[in-house]
Formats: C-alpha cells, sequence, structure tokens
C-alpha cells in the first residue's frame, strides 16, 4: 500500500514539529469540512452518522462521540496488527477538538443548491486535509488505519477505495439504527471518499497500492513493519 517509514527518532526537532504542524494541519481541515456537510444538513458521512447517532443516547458533544469511535477503530486497527504512530492519536485528539469549536460558528445554507454544493465541497476538502495528514507520515486517523489493516489483510482484491466503499456502507447501517440523520450526504461522500482522497495522494506525489503489514502511519500511511527504513515508496480518513 505504502512504505511510509515513521521512526521519529531519525527526524530532528524541527522536521518532526513541521509533520506534526501539517498533520494538525490537515485534521483541522478534515473537521472543518465535516462541519461543512453537518450544516448543510442533507445527511452526513457515514461514520459522522455513527457520531451524531452516539450523542442522541450519551451525553457527549459531536467532537467526542468522534473520540469514542476513535478509540473503537484502533482497537481493531491494532488487532490486525497496525502499530500506532504519534499522529494516530494526535489525529484522533485535535479533530474531536476542532469539530466543537467550528461547528457552532458555521450557519446552515439556506437554498437547497448551496447545501448540495458545501457537502461536494466538504468532501473534496475533507480528502484534501486526509492526504496532508497521510503525508505528514507521522501516524493516520485510526479510521484510516483500520481501512489499511483490512485493504491489506483482504489482498490485492480489495484496493483501498473499494474497502474504504464498504466501510463507509457499514457506517450508515450503524448510524441509522442509532438514529443518525441519513440522507443524500451519506450517499456522496460514501463514494466519493476513497477516489478523491486517491485523486489528492496522486496530487502530492503518492501513489497507493495494498502490500505488506504497516505502521498507523498517514490517513492512510502505511509503514511496513517488516522494511521498517524503506524509503517511501508512494501510496487513507474522517473524516472524522
Amino acid at each position: 500500500m505504502v512504505n511510509f517509514p515513521f521512526d521519529t527518532r531519525a527526524l530532528t526537532g524541527r522536521a518532526l514539529a513541521a509533520r506534526a504542524a501539517q498533520a494538525i494541519l490537515g485534521t483541522a481541515i478534515i473537521a472543518f469540512a465535516a462541519c461543512l456537510v453537518v450544516r448543510a444538513e442533507l445527511g452526513l458521512g457515514p461514520w459522522n452518522v455513527v457520531q451524531q447517532g452516539l450523542t442522541r443516547h450519551l451525553d457527549v458533544t459531536l467532537g467526542q462521540a468522534t473520540w469514542i469511535t476513535g478509540v473503537a477503530f484502533l482497537l481493531c486497527a491494532l488487532a490486525l496488527r497496525q502499530r500506532p504512530g504519534p499522529g494516530t492519536v494526535l489525529t484522533m485528539f485535535f479533530v474531536g477538538v476542532f469539530i466543537d469549536a467550528f461547528l457552532p460558528r458555521i450557519g446552515t445554507p439556506g437554498s437547497i443548491v448551496v447545501r448540495l454544493g458545501a457537502v461536494v465541497v466538504g468532501l473534496v476538502v475533507m480528502s484534501f486535509g486526509g492526504s496532508l495528514v497521510i503525508s505528514a507520515r507521522l501516524g493516520i486517523s485510526p479510521l484510516d488505519a483500520l481501512n489499511i489493516g483490512l485493504c491489506q489483510r483482504l489482498g490485492a482484491g480489495w484496493p483501498l477505495a473499494k474497502v474504504r466503499l464498504v466501510m463507509e456502507v457499514a457506517g450508515v447501517a450503524l448510524g441509522w439504527w442509532l438514529g443518525g440523520d441519513v440522507g443524500s450526504a451519506c450517499i456522496i461522500i460514501g463514494i466519493g471518499i476513497g477516489p478523491c482522497l486517491q485523486m489528492w495522494l496522486r496530487v502530492l506525489g503518492h501513489h497507493h497500492t495494498p502490500s505488506t503489514p504497516s505502521t498507523l502511519s498517514p490517513k492512510a500511511t502505511a509503514s511496513s513493519a517488516t522494511n521498517h527504513h524503506a524509503e517511501p515508496v508512494a501510496v487513507s480518513p474522517s473524516a472524522t
């Protein structure tokens, strides 16, 4: 999939700080895009539906619900032999913080055309944020770590986009069961997130193909456990 070494011992303090800043920026972009979709009121991204459903059963904010799902995704990824990178925890924490910070400051568009546009823009922006997190090579979001773990476990016949689509469908079903809002945004983001993420990775110079067991390094980094010091071979989110 990707051979992104994430041995931070090889980085200078300045380089590590720059990568951390890039990962946090990518996480902020993901959170902002997710808030655009929430305010469009046309349903949510598949796993945001789950998080919204959790807010209706638990006394938590949407941002706090992302922490709950993040821990669940992380545990599943660990079971698939994905090793957490520092950015994994970083993105899991900050995406919740940013969502709760941005959401009250974004209004709901009036026109249905503008609302649909907000969903599409949210999808593209969310994917771009994910690609920044990936290329920072410090650790990907727990959802993307699970995405990579499943992709590697299932083999070459299951590329990133295909695995992600199955995951998004599962998210919609679970979110609907929990009482989250299911609408056109679920379909748009569920179908588009994988291809858009791959598009941005290509733009940034990373090509994604499945390979050996990896670390939770980029929204889709996979640092090979058996090739830990290899150079990056070209290569996901969360979507929160």
